[in-house]
């Protein structure tokens, strides 16, 4: 498999976990520069929100906390900085994705559930080109959701330290469990 020059991976990284940290390592594997796009960029107010993935209570970190996860997580993990940059990625408006990353760039995504195929299809409609990898298998400490973390985190179960990298568990625990208690 020839690597190719730029590809992207996205997500809410909400936090950034061993799961998603599987997704991006693949997507390393098979280009020289990743851009890792970060969705849901401005933080929902709301708490009662008919759609799940947009209430406050499912983004409690922000835009640059999320960055700092990820560049924790990438680190850990010998990815080197200049491999990785981060953009904004509006799969809610994906007419404005190309403003970030250039289509001539492959898409790199996951299919754990429809919400992954409907980013499929918005991305083919837009002129990407997207390559489906593999799921990691489901073995407890490699995967696991942003929801159950979140819900483990404010309910004061520090298992939820197991399902990410260590310099994330590290970081969040540190600087920024107040806010996510908070929200």
């Amino acid at each position: 498999m020839d690597k190719i020059k730029i590809g992207s991976v996205h997500g809410r990284f909400q936090p950034f976990h061993n799961g998603h940290l599987d997704y991006v390592l693949q997507a390393f594997a098979r280009a020289d520069h990743i851009f890792i796009g970060i969705t849901q960029i401005i933080r929902p107010t709301s708490r009662n929100d008919d759609k799940k993935r947009e209430t406050s209570d499912a983004n409690p970190f922000s835009f640059f906390d999320r960055r700092a996860l990820l560049i924790e997580g990438l680190l850990e993990n010998d990815i080197p900085r200049d491999r990785f940059s981060f953009i904004p990625f509006p799969i809610e408006k994906p007419k404005q994705i190309s403003e970030f990353f250039p289509r001539l760039g492959v898409c790199y995504t996951t299919v754990v559930d429809e919400w992954n195929r409907e980013k499929i299809k918005r991305l083919n409609l837009q002129g990407y080109k997207v390559v489906e990898l593999d799921v990691s298998p489901a073995d407890n400490i490699r995967v696991t959701s942003g929801t159950e973390i979140r819900r483990m985190i404010r309910a004061g179960d520090n298992q939820w330290k197991r399902f990410v990298p260590v310099s994330v568990a590290e970081k969040i625990s540190r600087e920024m469990l107040p806010e996510i208690l908070s929200v």
